[in-house]
């Protein structure tokens, strides 16, 4: 451990521990059953893959613990009353381990203030580890990168995606094909203007990240234009609160039919962690039903989203820029939205995308994380 106060601890109770640990010395709670599940001697833990045998049914059902106290490396031993089990704990893994620490602290919300260059990395230099680092930290902390100097061909993002994540089929294809079609089955084909959204709410799950890449490009208009959705909620909750509450509390109805699918999911327009910190945000005017509830419920939710779409359509929180053929742009569609300008029907203009599972790049981050600074855990 790294912690400047050594850990202590601070009382024994029958069926927990209140201990010291870390720099500012605060006191937390431990139950015994937590301890006894997180012991790593050589019967709770496998030694070559560092996989559990822990079989919680063959514990005592009540554990009371005897004794309790830190050896000089700091890892804590702890004894139970009913097996005489010694359990070796090794409490920097509660600070450390992923799972106990929010990807929401990672987030940095942004504006129209973000210049793109800051987010942009080569696609010359992606297999050096610094390179791959700092796409990764990228899109941990923005949602957001821009990846430039790809080759313009079609299939790179094939290429291109095991830097990030790993490819989510959709409903064409792992990859698919953003063009003009005279009769689109998705207004994404068409060369009207997309307002901001992230793409495919009617998904269970919903796709993680989004990447889309340039092919070619001469048209006039079409521009691309990205919006961190946590920070216009974040706005919203310092704001309006009333509106905070109805767009994470009201559970709606997003679809998509078309001749060769039929999706739909229910989920609020900004979704919470039980912590209450912001983990989605599912926005789409084109698949949004209708809204049923009582009279008062379902005005404060319509109010609340008109407030929402005007922090969205804001130029101040808008970052805008013109994809080149030979560019490709990542987000994460839990959290940043896209869209892109209007172009004339005849314009040469072809993006290519995939999806990929947000697991995948979570797990890409903290591993390269680990190899570029030697933290097991990422802790923002």
């Amino acid at each position: 451990m790294t912690s400047t106060v050594l850990p202590r601890v601070l009382s024994i109770s029958s069926d927990k521990l209140l201990i010291a640990s870390g720099a500012d010395g605060a006191p937390y709670m431990i139950a015994a059953q937590t301890l006894r599940h997180a012991c790593t001697c050589g019967d709770c833990i496998d030694e070559k893959s560092g996989q559990r045998r822990s079989d919680v049914s063959r514990w005592p059902p009540k554990l009371t613990i005897a004794s309790a106290k830190f050896d000089p490396s700091d890892l804590l031993h702890v004894r139970f009353k009913e097996d005489s089990h010694r359990t070796t704990v090794n409490i920097g893994d509660f600070k450390t381990d992923p799972f106990f620490n929010s990807a929401s602290a990672r987030n940095e919300l942004w504006d129209a203030s973000l210049d793109p260059e800051a987010v942009t990395v080569s696609w010359q230099r992606l297999n050096e580890p610094l390179e791959h680092h700092a796409l990764l930290e990228r899109l941990a902390h923005f949602g957001f990168a821009i990846v430039s100097g790809c080759p313009a061909q079609p299939g790179f993002i094939t290429r291109l995606a095991p830097y990030v994540g790993r490819i989510k089929e959709s409903r064409v294809g792992p990859l698919f094909d953003v063009r003009f079609d005279p009769s689109p089955s998705n207004l994404a084909f068409s060369a009207d203007e997309l307002f901001l959204h992230t793409d495919n709410p009617y998904r269970n799950p919903v796709p993680g990240w989004q990447i889309l890449h340039c092919i070619v490009n001469t048209s006039q208009g079409g521009d691309s234009y990205v919006v961190d959705g946590f920070a216009c909620a974040d706005h919203l909750k310092r704001n309006y609160p009333e509106y905070y509450a109805s767009l994470t509390e009201t559970l709606v109805t997003f679809a998509f039919r078309s001749t060769d699918a039929h999706f739909s999911s229910r989920r609020p327009v900004i979704a919470l962690d039980d912590d209450g910190h912001l983990v989605q945000v599912s926005f789409n005017d084109r698949s949004l039903r209708p809204v049923l509830g009582a009279v008062g419920e379902v005005e404060r939710f319509y109010a609340a989203y008109r407030r929402y779409r005007r922090l969205l359509a804001d130029p101040a929180y808008q970052v805008r820029f013109k994809l080149q053929p030979g560019q490709a742009f990542i987000v994460n569609n839990f959290r940043v939205l896209h869209a892109r300008g209007a172009f004339p029907a005849t314009a040469a203009r072809h993006l290519q995308g995939a999806y990929l599972d947000s697991d995948w790049v979570n797990s890409n981050f903290l591993v390269a994380h680990h190899k570029h600074t030697g933290d097991h855990g990422y802790v923002a």
